[in-house]
């Protein structure tokens, strides 16, 4: 087969591949969001909501939730340009990247394993010392193990997790970026000589191949910081299949180039770790041991690949265990397993290094979430296989290949494995789209997952109690967040949500206490404090109310909300000037904040500094074209000062926006009133009191005898 042919069947295979990827998952396209991140990065984010210089500088800092994937969060807003809030449009983004990656899988087997055939037909030396991948007949066989490992890459169940959740969008991303940066390398590792003991590139002069890798290294660390992992992956290719580490000369060569890589993967590493540690996202690795994350690792290594080959029981959320005893049978079986299989790779590694050099790549691909840093309260995740898995694949791929070609009769077993193949992909289809109904929405998901948790994980409580609330079903959510209580009392994320609830049903006694007890168990719970600070201010306590805001404050001083809520506070209670700086300084945080700008607009209102409050009002009108209370206050101003014609206006904008405000109601009939138009002043108050105002019928009575 000449080189063009056998490229023109690799695409076409990949696009076959890659189009039946994508078919299987169109039914995600009618999932809606869930309330597990969906909120932080999309639905809620306000941020993505312009693509202007503040967001991209905010996209490329330190992320408030620990993590930092800048290119993703670019990514969201682009699809909130286009889409809105219609999560058809976001779904369809991550179908189309998973399908790419098919392709790209697919195109990347197939050249790396043409690749290391002919480097092993044109090198002795990696013969002698058991280098060849397999002894393919022809490029037929590279074929079938590419589209079987395309194949159960794109159609595998493990993957759904990172295409059916919108906010995994990360994992979609950074795998596209990975694996054209691998794809480069491959390019660069041929015009290295083939692997014939070459130094690599200078630093200096750098090969255009290598640099064009290093360029989708980097937006790969931009999606997710998991991509790490591929200096690593690289030095794993040099060493095999393309042998490029067999002398000092030529590994100091090939570990030089990569020292821009090793360098970037330093520096994001840093910045992840400092933004998890200031999130509070690591507090599980504070009161973990090394050995108890060891073993968890290890058997999240083997649960991994038992769920590659049959994969039942899958969660999107796997508690980490309560405790593990290295006497205990699951981790010290576990253990052993691990050391098995890395026992068994370095035995096979002397007739075939593919199976050392693939657990090896399953390995560091891996360790960035294996836990030994742990981050968050799972013990694995399905999402994080969707890199790692394509080693597993490829053996899969190797063995379906080696089954169906070469030796006698092979026409017959490439017929009868071809079959079984085929019978495999569409049972692995059928379960991939029953799993993209567990991401069917939010009540769909955490229902699956309490379902699934044996170990009751109060966190899952809480979530579904989350998505009950915000669909307004407040009794089955306070159930949820109290049977959280239950299995931990000293949950404070349970007990601030507890407290919510309380709180909006009026319940502020027992509110305050459930906000108490959250800050006993976390001092450095601001979202409590300020909920409790609400309460307080609710009850009437205004004195302990400003205590928790200034407490608040000096948790977050950057937080611009706590500035508004406190100004709130102090604006009730008439301390008017103190409620301008905390509003001011809210401006400085965020300058886009009309809380704080229509806010510090009443209070310049009371302190008769009338201009400045049109001057606020009219920021506030621009930040939010479409608010009845910013137009209502600034037609309150405008009567004030005379300007009558605009302050009708004004009123009559509010209730263009805001038809029930009955204050623009009773205000613009006021005005009415004062200037002889009293029979419409007789209706806006008419309409005043048919919505219970009884400042409106109480004023009807004189309005109406001056009409008569």
């Amino acid at each position: 087969m000449t080189a063009m042919r056998r490229i023109q069947h690799t695409l076409f295979l990949a696009g076959i591949v890659s189009l039946t990827t994508l078919a299987v998952y169109l039914p995600a396209l009618w999932n809606g969001f869930v309330e597990w991140d969906d909120n932080l990065y999309v639905y809620d984010n306000l941020n993505i909501r312009s693509l202007g210089p503040q967001f991209i500088a905010w996209a490329f800092s330190p992320f408030t939730d620990g993590n930092w994937f800048p290119l993703t969060l670019i990514s969201h807003a682009l699809d909130y340009a286009v889409w809105g809030l219609n999560p058809f449009g976001h779904h369809l983004t991550n179908i189309l990247l998973h399908a790419i990656n098919t392709f790209v899988v697919v195109v990347l087997i197939a050249k790396l394993l043409a690749m290391s055939k002919s480097f092993r037909d044109t090198s002795t030396t990696a013969t002698a010392q058991g280098g060849q991948i397999s002894a393919f007949p022809d490029a037929r066989a590279i074929l079938a193990a590419a589209a079987v490992t395309g194949a159960l890459f794109g159609l595998h169940p493990l993957h759904v997790e990172s295409v059916a959740w919108v906010s995994e969008r990360k994992d979609l991303l950074c795998g596209l970026f990975f694996l054209l940066s691998v794809l480069s390398y491959l390019d660069h590792a041929a015009a290295a000589g083939q692997a014939a003991g070459t130094q690599g590139s200078s630093l200096l002069a750098p090969d255009r191949r290598i640099l064009f890798s290093f360029g989708w290294f980097l937006l790969a660390l931009l999606s997710k910081p998991m991509a790490v992992s591929l200096p690593l992956v690289l030095l794993i290719l040099d060493w095999h299949p393309f042998g490029r580490l067999r002398s000092l000369a030529a590994a100091r060569g090939a570990f030089l180039e990569k020292l821009p890589f090793i360098g970037a993967s330093l520096a994001v590493s840093m910045i992840t770790y400092l933004s998890q540690r200031t999130a509070g996202s690591m507090e599980h690795m504070d009161r973990l041991s090394l050995g108890t994350r060891a073993m968890v690792a290890a058997k999240a290594l083997l649960m991994y690949l038992m769920k590659m080959v049959y994969p039942a029981d899958l969660s999107p959320y796997y508690p980490y265990p309560r405790s593990a005893s290295f006497l205990s049978p699951e981790y010290l079986l576990s253990v052993a397993a691990v050391a098995c299989i890395i026992a068994g790779a370095i035995a096979a590694a002397r007739k075939n290094w593919l199976w050392f050099a693939a657990w090896g790549y399953y390995l560091v691909t891996l360790l960035p979430v294996l836990g030994i840093v742990q981050v968050g309260g799972q013990a694995m995740a399905d999402r994080y296989t969707y890199l790692p898995s394509i080693a597993p694949f490829l053996i899969c791929g190797l063995i379906v290949a080696r089954m169906s070609f070469g030796g006698p009769a092979f026409r017959v077993r490439t017929v009868l494995v071809a079959g079984a193949a085929l019978c495999a992909a569409f049972v692995l289809s059928i379960v991939t789209v029953r799993q993209i109904g567990v991401w069917k929405n939010g009540i769909a998901l955490w229902d699956h997952i309490i379902a699934k948790d044996a170990t009751h994980a109060p966190v899952t409580y809480v979530n579904r109690g989350n998505v009950r609330l915000r669909a307004g079903d407040i009794p089955r959510a306070l159930e949820d967040f109290s049977r959280a209580i239950e299995l931990n009392p000293d949950y404070a994320a349970a007990l601030y949500a507890r407290g919510n609830v309380y709180g909006m049903t009026g319940d502020l006694d027992d509110a305050i206490d459930d906000y108490s007890r959250a800050i006993s168990a976390d001092p450095a719970f601001k979202e409590a404090l300020l909920g409790r600070a609400a309460a307080f201010d609710a009850r009437g306590q205004t004195g302990n109310a400003l205590d928790d805001y200034t407490r608040a404050i000096a948790l977050d001083p950057d937080d611009a909300n706590s500035y508004v809520y406190r100004g709130m506070t102090l604006k009730k209670e008439g301390l008017f000037d103190r409620a301008i700086e905390d509003y001011s300084q809210a401006i400085r945080l965020d300058p886009a904040s009309f809380e704080a700008y229509n806010n510090r607009g009443v209070a310049y209102k009371h302190l008769r500094m009338y201009v400045q409050a049109v001057e606020d009002y009219n920021r506030a009108i621009e930040i939010a074209p479409r608010s009845g209370l910013a137009y209502c206050n600034r037609g309150i101003v405008f009567g004030t000062m005379g300007r009558i014609d605009e302050a009708v206006a004004d009123l009559t904008s509010a209730l263009h926006f805001e038809p029930d405000m009955v204050r623009a109601l009773l205000e613009r009939g006021s005005l009415y009133a004062r200037t002889g138009r009293l029979q419409m002043a007789r209706q806006d108050l008419q309409e005043a009191c048919d919505r219970g105002s009884s400042e409106g019928c109480a004023a009807i009575g004189p309005q109406a005898g001056h009409a008569r």
